[in-house]
């Protein structure tokens, strides 16, 4: 049984996740940049709005992942180009797993293989698939690495993942964990940074009962 806590009541006990620094905040996510108060009073007005509708977070947690082979479309897009690429990214990939008669053994997810909010993230839109594969035109496969991954579920809007994102790495940091990254200077490249989406939004009726799971493997 998964075991869930209102999202309040995370950031609250943790509260030495948000930091001062000359004047502004920093919220404990590595992509999140430095908010002045007005923009701070925003996101927690977003996230006050979350506890209203009593959506749900799990704890974060430390766990175990085997190697995962997968089949993706990367792209390297700044994050208001989003959607158009979700949905032509999801468009070339399913089309080509149907066309070759491959069937996903599990829920689709965004990989982030470089971040940088400030210009561009290279992301790969995947699936995972039973066994290593050759992928098509325009396509990637990959593996998942085995290893030790933070992680914390979410229950609720998409939109609120940034939150979700902050409160997980605010728990590492607490816990003194360090994520298998590499500061480069196009922006942090990841070992394995996922948003894996449980459900499909496609037959989900209520935003509120979406459900992702953020993982990002541990440093060895």
């Amino acid at each position: 049984m998964r075991h869930e806590q209102p999202l309040h009541s995370v950031v609250c006990a943790h509260g030495m996740w948000i930091a001062r620094a000359g004047g502004s905040v920093k919220l404990a996510a590595d992509f999140s940049g430095w908010l002045s108060g007005e923009q701070l009073a925003a996101r927690l007005a977003i996230t006050n709005e979350f506890i209203r509708r009593n959506q749900m977070l799990s704890l974060p947690a430390v766990v175990e992942r085997k190697p995962q082979p997968y089949i993706a479309v990367r792209a390297r897009i700044a994050m208001a180009e989003m959607k158009p690429a979700v949905d032509k990214a999801f468009q070339t990939l399913f089309g080509w797993l149907g066309a070759n008669g491959v069937e996903p053994v599990g829920a689709a997810f965004f990989k982030y293989d470089l971040i940088d909010m400030e210009g561009k993230c290279e992301i790969e839109f995947a699936v995972l698939v039973a066994k290593d594969m050759t992928a098509g035109p325009g396509l990637v496969a990959g593996v998942l690495p085995a290893g030790r991954y933070a992680q914390v579920t979410w229950t609720g809007p998409y939109d609120a993942l940034f939150d979700v994102n902050a409160v997980l790495v605010g728990w590492a940091r607490e816990k003194g964990l360090r994520w298998d990254s590499s500061a480069t200077p196009e922006g942090e490249r990841f070992a394995a940074r996922v948003e894996i989406y449980e459900n499909n939004p496609a037959e989900v009726e209520d935003p509120n009962d979406l459900v992702t799971t953020v993982a990002i493997k541990i440093a060895d």
